[in-house]
């Protein structure tokens, strides 16, 4: 039997419908995309949050005075390399190697003992303070002792000597 020339589109119709409700489940609703968008930022909001931000002549001048990578390349050139380093610190001692050079420098030095000992032995016959001062004290009374008897001296050879010039005087008046 032959089918009216409706029923065909009518059929296509209807396979277009079932795999669409097959497809209609799996498809969000209104308040699926509601609660989805919910917590998504608004126009205002994105506004607000990149008013702060610096714009591309701002960076541009940021940017500005900042080497550039031929400018890093000139400037790192003249230094040294690993390798280089390497090299040039091998000829140094190792902190072994110094602390043996150095206990062999000081293995001949006194202890701090010895030293303590040999500078109390060297300052033991020495004069203290105390004597010092005596000694000088003494010195002084010697001194001035000495000093009153050079001038008891003098006195009495300035006496025999006035007494002398004044016999000539007496003499030569009378003559």
């Amino acid at each position: 039997m032959a089918q009216p020339p409706m029923s065909e589109p009518l059929e296509l119709l209807t396979r277009r419908m079932d795999r669409a409700e097959q497809i209609l489940p799996t498809l969000a609703t209104r308040d699926d995309l509601a609660r989805a968008i919910e917590p998504l930022a608004t126009k205002d909001e994105l506004r607000l949050a990149i008013e702060p931000l610096a714009t591309k002549d701002e960076l541009r001048l940021a940017v500005e005075p900042l080497a550039t990578k031929e400018e890093l390349r000139r400037a790192i050139e003249p230094l040294a390399t690993k390798d280089e380093l390497r090299r040039a610190i091998e000829p140094l001692a190792t902190k072994d190697e110094l602390r043996l050079a150095i206990a062999v420098a000081v293995e001949p030095l006194p202890t701090r003992e010895e030293m303590h000992r040999a500078i109390a032995d060297a300052i033991a016959p020495l004069a203290t303070k105390d004597e010092l001062r005596l000694e000088i004290r003494e010195e002084g009374d010697r001194s001035r002792r000495h000093a009153s008897v050079l001038f008891e001296q003098t006195r009495s050879d300035i006496q025999l000597l006035a007494e002398h010039v004044s016999a000539e005087m007496s003499k030569r008046r009378r003559e």
